[in-house]
Parts: structure tokens; sequence; C-alpha cells
């Protein structure tokens, strides 16, 4: 990606496991990382947990020379986004996403805050959707032709891809969150917000899944690689 003058160097991993093979990867986390796992109760939070610290662990290792997966500690922080503890990962920065069998990361130099989303389109959840976005977002959909439970659940992913760069995740007043514009090309949307304008989002739909990439945004980035990447895998 570029920005001014500059290079930055991000990469993004995918993890996806049939639901019984996923406990198989257990040994792939760190020890501090276990201490957590084994404190969940819930086999459905234990999975999201393994898939996001394997995606995790994977993007970190694409950008470093690190090559052993459970010396890479991914702790979290006080409103729960993760923070990168490893001695030769020195101002590396993750976001991570989980859905269903999937887990996706992108890793990224701490000087340049990225976030990333991944939610699965379902009608099941338009009703819960839909209070989160605004008139004027529903109007933006219509312009582009997208005011369906695909448009929506792009819009949720998009201000969930946001909150994670700003690192409160949903915890902050949604209408913080509002986007001011929207554009569409080929699957892939480009959005602004009213009020966090150093940024914007980059989101593609694939299949029954909305991706969505917060950045700064004067920098120059082109997902379709990361596109491709997902389009590869068998979705359910």
């Amino acid at each position: 990606m570029m920005r001014e003058n500059d290079i930055h160097i991000v990469a993004v991993a995918f993890v996806q496991s049939k639901l019984d093979e996923v406990f198989l990867h257990v040994e792939k986390l760190h020890h501090e990382e276990k201490k957590r796992y084994y404190m969940l109760i819930h086999d459905r939070r234990k999975i999201s947990y393994l898939l996001g610290r394997l995606a995790a662990k994977q993007a970190l290792m694409s950008l470093t020379k690190v090559a052993i997966e459970n010396s890479i500690w991914i702790d979290s922080g006080i409103f729960g986004f993760p923070v990168v503890r490893c001695k030769a990962m020195q101002n590396k920065q993750v976001s991570i996403s989980h859905s269903n069998i999937m887990g996706i990361s992108i890793a990224f130099e701490e000087n340049h805050p990225m976030g990333i989303d991944l939610e699965k389109i379902s009608t099941n959840q338009e009703n819960v959707i839909l209070n989160y976005i605004t008139d004027e977002e529903k109007v933006l959909l219509k312009n582009i032709n997208m005011n369906t439970i695909a448009g929506y659940t792009v819009i949720w992913s998009i201000k969930e891809s946001l909150s994670k760069v700003i690192k409160t995740g949903m915890m902050l007043d949604f209408s913080l969150l509002t986007i001011s514009s929207i554009t569409l090309e080929n699957s892939t949307f480009e959005c602004s917000f009213h009020h966090f304008g150093q940024y914007k989002a980059i989101a593609h739909i694939n299949d029954n899944y909305a991706i969505s990439i917060a950045l700064p945004r004067k920098t120059k980035a082109n997902f379709n690689e990361v596109w491709g990447m997902f389009a590869s895998l068998s979705h359910e």
C-alpha cells in the first residue's frame, strides 16, 4: 500500500476449518492464550477464539520472520482489542474477525492503523442490523441499488472495521460511525465517514459474506488479491 512517499506492507490471512477439526489446533496457541481458551465455557466461543488467533498468527508470520505459532501471544486490551506480545514483532499489530468456520486477520505496522471485519450475510439478522443503519445510509445504499440484506450487512461490517481501528469495538455510540458516502464498483465498496474523516473503508461481497477493511483515507490500496483469496475458499 502507498501513502504519499511511503510503502506500507500488510498481510492478510484466512483460516478455515471444519467444526469438528478446529479443536485439533489448540497446541498452536501460546501458553497464555491457552489459559484464556480453557476459561471459555461454550464451544462456540472457543471456536471463534481459536479461529481468530490462528488467523492472526498466520498474518503476523507472513509479515515477519517468526515461524513458530505458539511463540506468538495475542493478548487482549481492556476493550477486547488484540495486542501482539512477541519480542520479535515490535510495533506490529493485528485486527481479527471471525464468522462461522472462518477466521480472518490483517497484520500491519503500528504506525498505520487498520481494522478488518468478516460478516455472513443472512436474512435472520436483518431486523437486528436495521436498528443500526441510519436513514441517510439507506438512501446511500438505494442510490447504488444495494438496499438489500447484503447492502445492510456491508454497512454493519464497515462500521465494525472502523470500530476496531479506534479500538473501542461496538462499545461507543453508533452514531459516531455514520457513513457519509459510498460507491460500488465490481462488488467492491468504498466509503467515507462523517466523524472520522481521516479514515475510509473498502469492502467486498463474495458469495454470502461481506469483508471490510478500514484504513487511513489517504492510503492507496488494492485488495483484489485478498478478495481472490477469499473467493478460493469453500463457503458454508
